[in-house]
């Protein structure tokens, strides 16, 4: 009793240690406690994307594309090598083929004659006094098959042209002579008419005289007999004329029969020309494309990543694969290798991410693209002895791609975020632990 009326202060300071340190923890358990809820709430409420992350590739839309040839043949050179970068249309290698390119040269030197017999036949037909040959002609001048050809046609217009002036000269001196008659024969009748006017006046003063017995009558009938002569002679002069005109006139018909019928003659093979013309061009086109074919041409742009043949002389047979063309100007996918626990997260349609691993760290950017094509059934990979789905999905370059100079290549690896939905970070953290425990509870 007495020790403790010596120490009446400890156990105030005890209580006061004790009230000291449980303002501070309890402060602390509260900020921890506000913390930890509000962290719960964050996790709970805010949305995080989720994504199916697979590793990639970048390739061709279509793979390497076949170059081939239809008929088949002899090589006369290849004209590339593997790793070239060719445009498409360019020309891979020739085709041996003497027979298409002579045939075709004997069309081109008949084409050329039917076209000259054309412009020839026009001019004839259209009264034009020179051919008026095509610029297909008048082009390749240089050409001597071509200057034979017009030089050919311009003389048989020339001559045909000269017939047509004879004959026509010919009518014209028929009518001129016709005309010279018709003159003669109407001053002859002319004068006869003069005639008969004065042995009317003599007729008169003569039938008085008889009638009042101063004149003979077989004066009289002397007179009525020149009278009724010259009356005849004019009406055969008169008749004269009229067939001198109907001579004229037939003259003139037989030269308009005579145009008319050049005329037809020269419509006729103008018909006929255009016709074998036609037929010709058809036969060039033909002749033409199968010596363009013996051109073997790359049917896309990109870089040659394989010849077949490449030899002098190599028999290709038709169908042959001669080469293969890796594209680069046609559109890039990304074949991404899927686990097989996302395929059932994976829509067709759905937004992806991709990262070029292959790039320099320095570029960071990711590109965008979409998800079209799905694989319906696993793959299995027999090297690494494990099976996956495959999804393609198709690059957007945007505008900031361009600027960054992006350049996908086939062949270049990528890392594929494809975008599954939206989850909170909570259900993120509790999902593995709930099907932990799931799987848990039903084992045995």
């Amino acid at each position: 009793m007495s020790e403790r009326r010596h120490h009446p202060a400890v156990p105030e300071r005890a209580s006061a240690l004790r009230i000291d340190l449980f303002h501070p923890i309890r402060r602390g358990a509260i900020l921890t406690l506000v913390g930890f809820g509000g962290f719960i709430a964050w996790a709970s409420l805010a949305p995080l994307t989720s994504a199916a992350v697979a590793p990639g590739i970048v390739i061709a839309d279509g793979r390497n594309k076949p170059v081939q040839h239809l008929e088949g043949g002899l090589i006369e050179a290849v004209l590339v090598n593997e790793g070239d970068t060719v445009r498409e249309g360019e020309i891979l290698a020739r085709l041996k083929s003497a027979t298409a390119t002579a045939g075709l040269g004997r069309l081109e030197t008949t084409r050329l004659s039917l076209l000259a017999e054309e412009a020839r036949l026009l001019a004839e037909r259209d009264g034009m006094a020179q051919i008026a040959f095509p610029a297909a002609l008048t082009g390749k001048l240089s050409d001597p098959r071509v200057k034979e050809a017009l030089r050919g046609q311009e003389i048989l217009f020339a001559t045909r042209a000269e017939k047509a002036r004879s004959e026509s000269a010919i009518i014209d001196q028929r009518i001129a002579q016709s005309e010279a008659e018709i003159r003669a024969t109407q001053s002859q009748a002319e004068a006869e008419r003069r005639q008969q006017t004065f042995i009317r006046e003599e007729l008169t003063t003569v039938r008085k005289m008889v009638e009042q017995g101063y004149e003979r009558r077989p004066r009289l009938l002397a007179l009525e007999r020149s009278a009724a002569d010259l009356e005849g002679r004019v009406r055969a002069r008169e008749a004269d004329i009229a067939r001198s005109r109907r001579q004229i006139a037939e003259l003139e018909d037989e030269r308009a029969r005579s145009k008319a019928t050049r005329i037809d003659e020269t419509v006729a093979q103008l018909r006929e020309t255009q016709t074998k013309l036609a037929d010709i061009e058809e036969q060039i086109a033909a002749a033409s494309d199968a010596t363009d074919r013996l051109l073997v041409r790359a049917p896309a742009s990109g870089r040659i990543v394989m010849i077949g043949q490449k030899t002098q002389g190599s028999v290709i047979r038709p169908g042959d694969t001669i080469m293969e063309i890796l594209p680069d100007t046609g559109d890039l996918l990304i074949e991404a290798q899927l686990r097989p626990e996302d395929i059932d997260d994976v829509a067709l349609g759905a937004k992806a991410r991709i990262r070029l691993t292959g790039l320099s760290a320095r570029w960071e950017s990711t590109l965008s693209g979409t998800v079209e094509y799905v694989s319906a059934d696993r793959v299995v990979d027999q090297r690494q002895e494990r099976t996956h789905f495959i999804a393609r999905i198709r690059v957007t370059l945007t505008d900031k791609d361009v600027d960054d100079a992006v350049t996908l290549y086939p062949g270049m690896p990528a890392a594929v975020f494809i975008e599954t939905g939206e989850q909170s970070l909570l259900a993120y953290l509790l999902t593995p632990i709930i099907h932990g425990m799931d799987r848990g509870l039903r084992e045995k």
